[in-house]
């Protein structure tokens, strides 16, 4: 059975969305705290930078994981829990990928973290119009001459 109707109840559900809060929260504090330390180290960082880290984050594979494992642990002794325990953790990663995955990309685009740089721009259409001038000297050089 894919949700443990005998175990599971709609409170689980409530505790499943408090917990991807409180979830977001405690990533959103651990990312402030690591800034100084963020920001000085590698390419460094700056606060957008930290609230994707927030948003984006995956969460989910390690904790599927263990909660098989705990799962596993507990069959027999307390099978109950050990269901409630995975369906809150697979219900966490089904929340992650539901909200911050679909919401990814227009956060990125909104924050303005995607896209060309305006330098890049300009380097683009240097390098576009350097190939647009040879390949033309090359075309008035080869078939008119």
């Amino acid at each position: 059975r894919a949700i443990w109707a005998d175990v599971i109840s709609s409170r689980d559900f409530g505790w499943c969305f408090a917990m991807f809060a409180i979830m977001m929260v405690i990533r959103a504090v651990m990312v402030l705290l690591c800034f100084p330390v963020l920001k000085r180290i590698g390419y460094g960082t700056n606060l957008k930078d930290c609230m994707f880290m927030v948003w984006g984050g995956l969460r989910g594979a390690v904790g599927l994981a263990l909660a098989v494992f705990v799962r596993s642990a507990l069959a027999g002794v307390d099978n109950d829990a050990g269901a409630q325990i995975f369906f809150l953790v697979a219900g966490l990663a089904t929340l992650t990928l539901m909200v911050n995955a679909t919401t990814s990309g227009p956060l990125l685009r909104a924050s303005g973290m995607v896209g060309t740089s305006p330098a890049k721009k300009q380097l683009l259409d240097q390098v576009h119009r350097r190939i647009r001038q040879h390949a033309e000297q090359q075309y008035h050089a080869v078939c008119l001459s």
